[in-house]
């Protein structure tokens, strides 16, 4: 009889902690990507991404989160379209787990939007794939699911009483991030402030984390000094292998807050070839390490949300690399989120890199380099493709009313 009786009480035991594990499993995560990827492209302003979006919604209440400063989690904003040059909306999402002191909060995102059917040319669907739906399951539903995993996650810690964070937790469902960062950049020009680092304490960034195989890289870790030691001990329960990387210029939605002087660490599984393309399909996902991921930016949100000291800022610089991993750099801070879709407005630049040493300037509009037109960080980045280390070019930017010529020398970076 004793031995049935602690049988039972043991089957309980296992079963509470099922339970209480279950938000950050496979199981769930897969639940939120299939949920997101069966709205559609979710292409931003489309009716397939305000599917998504109450979708994102229905959760945010389900889980119990409070609305962000207002009484929905929506924060709809303007922007022009790429497409038709037609003025659209499009659709933030913002709740919070409110802390117990007035320190600056901690944010924590990811973006739910998607290229649609491919009307934009940021698409690499093949010819005889023009027009079909790109899922974009890693793209980014795979951050979006480990958003509202851990968004349950926490909250069921509060509500059990283990949990009594100092500082607010705010999480982010962003729209517009593959046409320019839109919905983070609408997001912080709220504040009309330069440094934001007295609101939050850090941004941490979830972009295509669906696809892990050897390690998860996290990235920006250059921005603060605290991040080695923070991921050390924070992965210490998960044992997930890692890949730091310093670089914190990056184009998703981190460099609108970096660019306000908060410190950013962004999680991503890497590239593929079905990247931006129908072939980005939930079938293709390792759903046990989205889990694991999930887990480990929970702990280190969770951390952060208890520590009353804040994190150093830190702005990344021009460093000597090896030969081997040479590549051309020229450490401009692009603002992505240029509103008519016309040029690049240069946000800063790195700290003696090449690109502040030929004078740009923040607000600046880079329209053309190397004899390239510039519409979008997009061609941007498919000019800094060709530049040769050493090898001098001329940039136009518009300044104010002016256009300046600028020759620039590009560097070299890890």
């Amino acid at each position: 009889m004793k031995k049935i009786v602690l049988i039972s009480l043991c089957l309980i035991v296992f079963n509470a902690q099922a339970k209480r594990q279950s938000v950050l499993s496979a199981k769930n995560t897969e639940k939120h990507v299939t949920a997101i990827t069966q709205t559609g492209g979710r292409l931003i302003g489309s009716q397939s991404a305000k599917k998504a979006a109450e979708y994102i919604d229905a959760e945010l209440k389900r889980i119990g989160l409070q609305p962000w400063h207002s009484q929905s989690y929506k924060w709809p904003f303007k922007f022009i379209s790429t497409i038709d040059k037609s003025k659209q909306s499009g659709t933030n999402l913002i709740a919070v787990i409110k802390g117990t002191t007035k320190l600056p909060g901690v944010i924590i995102g990811a973006h739910y939007d998607h290229l649609g059917h491919g009307q934009t040319d940021k698409s690499l669907a093949r010819e005889d794939e023009k027009g079909q739906v790109h899922p974009g399951a890693d793209d980014n539903a795979s951050g979006v699911s480990a958003l509202l995993s851990i968004a349950e996650y926490l909250v069921a810690l509060k509500n059990k009483g283990k949990f009594s964070p100092k500082r607010d937790i705010v999480f982010a469902f962003w729209t517009g991030e593959e046409e320019g960062l839109l919905g983070s950049k609408s997001f912080v020009k709220m504040f009309g402030q330069d440094d934001l680092s007295h609101i939050f304490m850090a941004y941490l960034n979830m972009d295509m984390i669906g696809r892990l195989d050897n390690a998860l890289i996290l990235q920006g870790t250059g921005s603060s000094k605290s991040w080695k030691q923070i991921i050390e001990q924070r992965n210490a329960p998960v044992r997930l292998n890692i890949v730091t990387q310093d670089d914190s210029q990056l184009p998703t939605d981190t460099s609108s807050f970096y660019q306000h002087h908060v410190p950013i660490l962004s999680a991503f599984t890497g590239n593929h070839e079905q990247y931006h393309s129908p072939r980005d399909s939930t079938d293709l996902l390792n759903y046990q390490g989205i889990a694991k991921i999930a887990k480990l930016m929970a702990l280190i949100t969770r951390g952060l949300a208890l520590k009353e000291e804040a994190l150093d800022y830190q702005q990344t610089s021009l460093k000597k690399a090896s030969r081997k991993n040479l590549k051309a750099y020229l450490g401009t801070i692009p603002d992505y989120a240029q509103a008519d879709g016309v040029g690049v407005l240069i946000g800063g630049t790195v700290k003696n890199s090449p690109a502040q040493k030929a004078g740009f300037q923040k607000g600046d509009i880079l329209i053309e380099m190397k004899g390239m037109k510039i519409d979008d960080v997009y061609d941007f980045t498919d000019v800094l493709q060709t530049l040769v280390i050493g090898e001098k070019i001329t940039a136009k930017v518009q300044r104010q009313d002016k256009i300046v010529v600028l020759e620039v020398v590009p560097g070299v970076k890890k």
